[in-house]
């Protein structure tokens, strides 16, 4: 216990028995009889505790009283052994009567801010700490909305807090909490230890996320996100997209690593727990992975993230150039190869380039060996073929990466701390879709009349906006490749020509944009015929076949053996960062770049500067020209290309 100590000279003082007969009267439980001694002694400058505490008796000192042992010789103390004390014990009527037996006081009164027990909060404001702190509100911004500023510091919130802790998992270590939780909370989870029963593998998914799957399983995105744990355990985020455009998580898994085994543990948890396969698959070009989706999900479609392809290119062909124009060429070159509408436009297109660039021989050998080869994957005239829903990239899965990570406040969290704050994000996700599908149920959008009179308030704003948008082509359209529909199950603008005086059906849209998702049967039944069998079995085998079954269903859900996991020494992915923070850490081709550690000026948009300190032209129409000549297309990764993310031709169809 730290305080500000007193000088050596302070003078001692007593209590009088005119002060000590404010509570020398009778109380009706012993409870009652302590807080009241604690507040009667802090109107005169000291604290009580409680030394003894029996069914018959009571002893009250001084938080000054005693000293330490010599064993344990503190380098700091507020004891000096203070012989005040105070007599409680119960009588024959029931009734709790205290006795002042030493009145001195050996040191002078302290503050109240000085000691922990004078800055104490009642139970009501220690049950609204623990609320906020639960919502991962910061401990300077309890002291502030509590309105505690003088009374409390920093250090008492934390305490109370671990307070809360310690009582929640009433001796069980935070993994068994955390799984006893997962079983509370009626949520899907499957778990895998290692030789020593430790930790390996935890797949975990929450009610409202299997629901919202349901509804809405036509494309799903996986990718592993770093630093969130104390254990360097990967953590593997599946990704879903919602009628109304906006994503939720769908599952998580913890790995051990990012072996092919490890992503076929995670593959089978997820049809385990949804007992479906996704129509699409979206993930960066990992090798494992993609290995044990083919196996783990045979007939999904498995497509490649662009992003993440560009900046491979990136990494291993851009220190290949003299100059960094003639890489621009050389990728918006790719860009244009990727984005063939046809087959044969797109070997016309490659054949092209590799004659213009034949003098650069190790970047068209990187791409004819490491991306022709998954031209399938990423490539427009495939693409083009599966209903993707513009899922092109796993933008959306990094997204949600920093979502989770907000909630997080450190990466030295234990696996119950980062299922609490998962637990936390997941419940915003769920109720801004839910909140925006109802919402588009009811408001009445005065572009979407006509032809779409039929079916607004019932297919999603997003995926009518989707068609509006290609209903505004220019006229004359090119020849009809059905490209459009095929991956956003919306008509396109040929089908709107055709049907220029009928109204559009809720059928001429796919399942995916309804706002009345027709809900899937489910049986709940499903298991009666396994219980059924196992009634056979005890019925035929007897007492020894009962007895078997009875040891294994106690073993379900049985975590008390359970260990934590083992702190990985290194993990894939990521260089080696600060211990605590969850912000990943810089890429191959940022490197490749120098864009590390630089932040971008948002006037002109060049690294090493911010828009304070920016010495362009002040002139808006040089700072405009500037700004867009500069900006990266978060697609295809091209500078000065014109476009954005959001309008780059890669996502046209």
């Amino acid at each position: 216990m730290q305080v500000h100590e007193l000088p050596v000279t302070a003078t001692a003082f007593s209590i009088s028995f005119i002060q000590f007969s404010e509570i020398n009267i009778l109380f009706d439980s012993k409870e009652v009889l302590v807080e009241s001694a604690k507040n009667w002694a802090k109107k005169y400058g000291f604290f009580l505790s409680l030394k003894l505490s029996g069914k018959e008796k009571a002893i009250l000192v001084c938080i000054r009283g005693s000293t330490y042992s010599q064993k344990r010789n503190p380098s700091r103390t507020i004891k000096c052994n203070c012989e005040f004390k105070i007599n409680a014990r119960k009588l024959a009527c029931g009734k709790w009567k205290p006795s002042l037996t030493n009145q001195l006081h050996n040191h002078r009164p302290i503050s109240g801010i000085s000691v922990p027990h004078g800055r104490a909060l009642c139970e009501e404001q220690k049950l609204e700490v623990i609320r906020l702190s639960e919502s991962l509100v910061a401990p300077r911004q309890i002291i502030s909305s509590l309105q505690l500023n003088g009374k409390v510091i920093s250090r008492d919130i934390y305490n109370i807090k671990a307070a809360s802790i310690r009582e929640k998992l009433s001796g069980r270590t935070p993994l068994q909490c955390l799984l006893d939780s997962l079983q509370q909370n009626n949520c899907f989870f499957k778990s895998a230890t290692g030789s020593e029963n430790n930790l390996t593998h935890l797949f975990f998914a929450f009610e409202e996320q299997i629901e919202m799957f349901r509804n809405y399983s036509q494309v799903i995105l996986a990718d592993c996100t770093y630093k969130t744990n104390r254990y360097k355990l990967p953590l593997l985020h599946f990704i879903g997209l919602s009628a109304v455009g906006k994503s939720f998580s769908v599952g998580f898994c913890f790995l051990k690593s990012e072996t092919r085994a490890d992503y076929s543990w995670a593959l089978n948890a997820f049809h385990e727990c949804f007992d479906t396969y996704p129509k699409v698959l979206v993930t960066d070009n990992e090798d494992a992975l993609i290995s044990a989706s083919s196996q783990v999900f045979p007939h999904t479609s498995n497509l490649l993230c662009i992003w993440h392809l560009n900046k491979n290119v990136v990494t291993n062909c851009k220190d290949c150039f003299p100059t960094a124009q003639e890489f621009d060429t050389f990728l918006e070159d790719w860009n244009d190869v990727i984005r063939s509408n046809t087959e044969l436009q797109f070997d016309e297109a490659w054949n092209q380039m590799r004659h213009k660039f034949s003098e650069f021989q190790r970047p068209i050998l990187y791409l004819q060996n490491n991306l022709i080869p998954l031209k399938e994957k990423f490539a427009t005239p495939w693409t083009n073929l599966i209903r993707h829903l513009g899922t092109v990239t796993t933008s959306r899965a990094e997204g949600l990466h920093a979502q989770i990570k907000r909630y997080l406040v450190s990466s030295r969290e234990d696996i119950l701390s980062v299922y609490n704050a998962i637990k936390l994000a997941v419940n915003s996700q769920i109720t801004e879709i839910a909140c925006a599908v109802e919402q588009q149920k009811i408001v009445n959008y005065s572009r979407f009349g006509g032809i779409l009179s039929k079916v607004r308030n019932k297919i999603s704003v997003y995926a009518l906006d989707l068609l509006l948008r290609q209903n505004s082509l220019q006229r004359p359209l090119n020849d009809c490749t059905g490209s459009f529909s095929r991956v956003y199950g919306i008509p396109c603008a040929h089908r709107m020509d055709e049907r220029m005086h009928e109204k559009l059906e809720m059928e001429d849209f796919c399942e995916q944009w309804r706002l009345f998702p027709e809900s899937p049967c489910i049986d709940n039944n499903q298991f009666s015929a396994q219980i059924t069998r196992l009634q056979n079995l005890v019925e035929i085998g007897g007492e020894n076949v009962a007895r078997a079954l009875a040891l294994k269903l106690e073993e379900v859900g049985e975590n008390s053996q359970l260990n934590n996991p083992l702190v990985l020494s290194s993990i894939r992915g990521r260089p080696t960062g600060a211990l605590n923070r969850t912000r990943r850490d810089p890429s191959a081709f940022e490197y490749v770049e120098g864009t590390t550690g630089l932040k971008r000026c948002s006037k002109c948009g060049v690294l090493g500067h911010n828009a304070r300190t920016c010495t362009s032209e002040t002139d808006q129409t040089l700072s405009q020209s500037a700004e867009g000549s500069s900006r990266r297309c978060g697609v295809c990764g091209l500078v000065g290309s014109g476009h954005n993310a959001r309008t780059c031709p890669s996502r046209r169809q």
